[in-house]
């Protein structure tokens, strides 16, 4: 008994010692049993022992495991695994349903078979990784706001008010289902007249229908101070409308998808991939608020991204260098690299931010009688043909610059960039979500803030959590005086003097 149980021992030990040998070393056991059994040190015959195989057990296990094989050599493992990150919103509902893949497989197969079957689905999502622009943003500003955020999915509490994320939404809600080239049937401007042929009052009698059939379908508040929200909200939506609808009246370039998904199938567009260097992906998804394109008469195809923000927004090439305010520019080139879909062959035009809900400013009675002055900011590509596109009398409303003299101004060459600028603009941010991958698989999660301002903990909704102090950990915002310039670009001002 004593030597049955050490030779026992000893060859667990060896299985576990020297993996890649386990089969030889388990045959090698039983030889063993074997042979002490001939040499008579225990009462059993060869046939003995052949009796006491249960070939049964053996053939079913053979079964399984061929069946694991083939699946795995299938490349199932990875399909599925393809499958879950696209239809699942987070990890956490990843989790869930491999879960219940594991109970429905082991059902039909053993427990070992149903480990070796799920196993390599999960360790195929884990060497797959999605993200947004957003969360790209949120890793580059706090790393560890990024993991409660975005991994462990905690959420603050929120009062019970028509906050800033509710009125936002509603804007993208109301703009698109205006806007929408093709409206679907529960598009409650399916059957209305035409967006650009309405009038100023017809185009606050669509506001109002849209912004009330909005509060019906997603805002269960029914108070007067809700009433009286709303109430504002549809006189802002008016004057927006209205400058979209002039905008478009004077432009070349027409919206062709509204809130259009990257990375989701269907009619979205393909996400991109990103290959780290040891083989793990990170693919870029989100969603576009509105794509234009125009179409020049030699074929030519222009392609730019327009995304609607509340407040005051500024692109800032400096912050775009360290990983924030990507999130139009990382659309833009998702679009135009898209080899298959809908926007193969698209030229990059540029992305506007359009200013929705500009700050108020301090002005006379006379202009504030006036409609809101909508203001845009963004990137554009810097050729006159695009200008005059987007902005056919030189206005100055519809593109991130202003005129000066009858050229655009040279005191906003921020708001251009040539076509090997954007090429540089590409490759860097390439390289930000590529390293923001690498860091993640990593486990780099510190709760370092980037300090652009104002530190970002003052609004964090997790600082209750990491407790971080004030000066500590923190990282500035390093980057080139002019970002993305070619070696050797002068300075401003220089040319003109020269």
């Amino acid at each position: 008994m004593t030597l049955a149980l050490s030779l026992f021992v000893l060859f667990y030990i060896l299985m576990l010692a020297v993996q890649q040998y386990r089969p030889w070393v388990a045959l090698g056991g039983a030889g063993t049993f074997l042979l002490l059994g001939k040499l008579g040190v225990y009462d059993f015959t060869l046939a003995d022992a052949a009796r006491a195989v249960d070939f049964n057990v053996l053939l079913m296990m053979a079964g399984m495991m061929g069946t694991v094989f083939l699946f795995i050599q299938s490349k199932m493992p990875a399909r599925l695994a393809e499958e879950l990150i696209a239809h699942v919103p987070d990890v956490r509902w990843a989790v869930s349903v491999l879960a219940l893949l594991a109970g429905f497989i082991s059902a039909f197969v053993d427990n070992v078979a149903t480990v070796l079957m799920v196993a390599p689905v999960g360790l195929a999502i884990a060497r797959r990784l999605r993200i947004s622009p957003s969360q790209l943003e949120k890793y580059y500003t706090c790393r560890y706001g990024y993991f409660l955020q975005y991994v462990l999915g905690l959420r603050p509490r929120r009062r019970a008010e028509l906050s800033a994320d509710q009125s936002g939404s509603l804007m993208h809600w109301v703009l698109q289902m205006a806007l929408d080239p093709h409206p679907g049937p529960d598009n409650p401007c399916a059957a209305l007249q035409p967006y650009l042929e309405l009038d100023d009052e017809a185009m606050a009698a669509l506001a109002g229908l849209l912004v009330d059939e909005y509060a019906k379908r997603f805002l269960p508040e029914d108070t007067a101070r809700f009433a009286y929200l709303l109430s504002r909200l549809k006189k802002s939506m008016t004057g927006l409308l209205c400058y979209l609808r002039d905008e478009q009246r004077q432009s070349s370039f027409r919206p062709v998808a509204c809130e259009l998904k990257i990375g989701s199938g269907g009619d979205g567009v393909r996400a991109q991939t990103y290959h780290l260097s040891d083989g793990r992906t990170v693919q870029l998804v989100g969603t576009v608020d509105r794509a234009d394109e125009w179409v020049e008469e030699d074929g030519t195809r222009w392609v730019r991204v327009v995304d609607y923000k509340t407040g005051t927004k500024k692109l800032n090439l400096k912050e775009v260098y360290c990983g924030l305010d990507c999130q139009m520019l990382l659309y833009l080139f998702s679009l135009t690299r898209d080899k298959s879909g809908r926007f193969t062959g698209a030229e990059p035009a540029g992305v506007l931010y359009l200013l929705a809900d500009p700050a108020p400013e301090t002005t006379t009675r006379e202009k504030a009688a006036h409609s809101v002055e909508y203001k845009l900011d963004g990137l554009v590509r810097d050729e006159q043909k695009l200008f005059d596109a987007m902005d056919a009398d030189e206005t100055g409303r519809y593109l991130p610059f202003s005129y000066y003299k009858g050229v655009p101004s040279p005191y906003q060459k921020d708001k251009r960039a040539d076509i090997a600028k954007l090429n540089r603009i590409q490759l860097h941010l390439d390289d930000l979500v590529t390293r923001m991958g690498q860091q993640l698989y990593e486990g780099q999660i510190a709760a370092e803030p980037l300090v652009t301002g104002r530190s970002p903990c003052q609004w964090c909704d997790y600082g209750f959590v990491c407790c971080h102090e004030t000066g500590i950990g923190e990282r500035a915002l390093e980057a080139p005086a002019k970002p993305f310039e070619a070696p050797g670009q002068p300075e401003e001002g220089e040319e003109e003097q020269a």
